[in-house]
């Protein structure tokens, strides 16, 4: 199967929270379950860069180059585990229509401004993100020395996922791969984010500004490529009543 997308994901800022499992079920598909540890779930709050977009090989016609910022949570359908995307903010219109429509994913429009600065052994990376006239900020400093996350770490739990989910408005689950080569994350040493949840995930996710993250990484990245979507078939009952997601992404 030939790839839809293919890109460049580099300078991952990946910071999570650990939660309730009841705050997400609104947002899962059906036929997944959540990946949970000691009874709790996990969402993360991810800024990258991506460059180099193309579809179907040929070049992006306006937004090749830009930055990206989402929140996702960690799901399995028993065979791949993946992530679900609960909300999505790039710079570009036609990119966000791309996505929306032919991945049925939650894009919006904002403004983000990236930064990558090397001095020695050290990188500083940061992003500022623009919405509705209030700046949301996200920085990380890290040795360039990379390494692979042990199997069996949280690091690992977190960036090992190569599976992307998402639903329809008819409620129907779509699975998609990403295909990269396993990820390096630099050595971090310091982070720093301001960031008003609520104003950019709905209130469900104001209390996020409020608590420690679990853990924070700094990924090197690489070349990706995304498959086309298939239909995921339920192999088991469904296990909770969920809304339509348009009635729960701004509560």
């Amino acid at each position: 199967m030939k790839a839809f997308l293919s890109a460049r994901w580099v300078n991952l800022i990946n910071i999570t929270y650990a939660v309730n499992p009841d705050l997400l079920i609104p947002y899962l598909p059906q036929g997944l379950e959540l990946d949970v540890e000691q009874g709790k779930a996990f969402v993360s709050l991810v800024p990258f860069q991506f460059l180099n977009t193309r579809f179907r090989g040929v070049r992006a016609p306006f937004y090749q180059h830009f930055s990206e910022l989402n929140l996702r949570f960690y799901v399995h359908d028993r065979d791949h585990s993946g992530v679900v995307f609960i909300r999505e903010f790039a710079p570009g219109y036609c990119m966000n229509a791309i996505a929306n429509l032919f991945y049925h994913e939650h894009y919006e429009r904002a403004s983000i401004h990236s930064t990558v600065k090397e001095e020695g052994d050290e990188i500083r990376v940061s992003y500022l993100l623009e919405k509705n006239g209030i700046p949301h900020s996200l920085s990380a400093k890290a040795f360039r020395t990379g390494f692979l996350p042990d199997p069996g770490s949280r690091e690992y739990f977190l960036e090992h996922r190569y599976f992307g989910f998402s639903r329809n408005k008819d409620g129907e689950t779509f699975r998609f791969r990403v295909a990269h080569p396993e990820w390096e994350l630099y050595t971090l040493f310091d982070y720093a984010l301001q960031v008003d949840f609520e104003e950019l995930f709905g209130r469900r996710f104001a209390f996020l500004g409020h608590q420690d993250p679990v853990n924070a990484m700094l990924i090197k990245g690489s070349e990706v490529a995304m498959f086309p979507l298939q239909a995921l078939k339920e192999k088991d009952p469904v296990l909770f009543k969920r809304s339509p997601l348009s009635q729960v992404l701004n509560r």
